[in-house]
């Protein structure tokens, strides 16, 4: 429980690094770094599951009766089945493996669940048979989740820059078509560029600013103005008052 309640912690703690990050490719890193994470700790989970599962003790023997344990034990178990790399060298067991062998084996053997059933290992009771089961079906909906955000995240790495492209693009064919000239098309084509460049198009932060009160979008508009301000030698000493007095009255004027 407690172990619980710390990895309910931890995703609060992520979700707030996630809020606090500045740039959208350091958000698209962060959520392909999030499922790298989930991926890991579902296959450390159904490891060390695997492992108790296939043990000859049931996990809740205390709470069989003897007789119910003597039936678990005599099945056979896929940790004490008898293997053998070939012929001439001699049997093993799981069971008899170092701790980290096995791990990395079960830790291995979930990923490989989660595309195909491996088959170095396979169930060998009805119970382990019913887990493996289960487990397929949430490995193979997990595995097809995973896909499907890695394939949308790097979609989204360039989504901007393609969706000006082809906006761009259909520009170019109206300009075409009217006849427009040369250096016409030059000029429109580079003043799109500055307003792309600017996030003044194809910008998604513009939906959200234009939904903010009044009170807010003056504040933004003084921090933009005053970041501008400050890049001139004219105004390094002036006082932050003076600052936002003069920046509530200014306007931003892009020219090319």
């Amino acid at each position: 429980l407690i172990r619980l309640l710390r990895l309910a912690k931890l995703i609060d703690v992520w979700e707030r690094v996630e809020e606090s990050l500045g740039s959208v490719m350091q958000l698209h890193v962060a959520a392909l770094l999030r499922i790298v994470v989930i991926t890991f700790f579902f296959c450390h989970f159904n490891a060390c599951t695997w492992w108790i599962v296939g043990q000859h003790k049931h996990p809740l023997a205390a709470f069989m009766s003897t007789e119910a344990n003597e039936q678990y034990e005599a099945l056979p178990h896929w940790t004490v089945v008898a293997r053998s790399d070939g012929p001439g060298f001699p049997s093993w067991k799981w069971a008899d493996e170092p701790v980290f062998t096995a791990y990395a084996f079960c830790f291995y053997w979930t990923l490989g669940v989660m595309r195909t059933m491996p088959s170095e290992v396979l169930p060998a009771n009805i119970q382990e048979r019913v887990y493996v089961m289960v487990l397929m079906f949430v490995a193979l909906s997990l595995f097809a989740v995973s896909i499907a955000q890695v394939t949308q995240t790097f979609t989204k790495f360039t989504e901007r820059q393609r969706t000006f492209k082809e906006e761009l693009l259909a520009l170019r064919l109206y300009m075409n078509t009217i006849g427009a000239p040369d250096a016409l098309q030059e000029d429109v084509v580079n003043y799109s560029k500055h307003l792309f460049h600017f996030r003044l198009v194809n910008a998604k932060e513009s939906g959200l600013m234009s939904r903010l009160p009044a009170s807010l979008s003056q504040d933004l508009h003084s921090a933009r103005v005053e970041s501008y301000m400050r890049r001139l030698s004219t105004f390094e000493e002036w006082p932050q008052r003076s600052l936002r007095q003069v920046s509530e009255i200014s306007e931003v004027k892009h020219i090319v």
